[in-house]
């Protein structure tokens, strides 16, 4: 449901930041671009300190964003709610 997470998968080579964030049913690898490729890849962090640093990074990233609520944002819900008692208490 609301659940979220940030961890480290260890790879024969080094280690991917595994994220997963309310609004994905599962984690996913931190990704970028990959111009030979032509498709994002999962970067491969050399140690486990700097995979774990980056997927907590990125979690806290999304809560410290704009949340969203059934893709509206907290702020524009916000203002109609102002609006609405603002009348009521005038």
């Amino acid at each position: 449901m609301n659940h979220s997470a940030a961890y480290i998968s260890p790879r024969p080579i080094g280690f991917y930041a595994m994220v997963r964030l309310p609004s994905d049913a599962e984690a996913h690898a931190i990704t970028k671009w990959c111009e030979r490729e032509k498709k994002q890849m999962p970067i491969r962090f050399d140690d486990a300190y700097s995979a774990q640093k980056a997927a907590t990074e990125r979690v806290l990233a999304y809560f410290n964003g704009n949340m969203r609520r059934d893709g509206a944002t907290l702020l524009s819900t916000r203002s109609e709610a102002e609006s609405v008692f603002r009348s009521v208490g005038a």
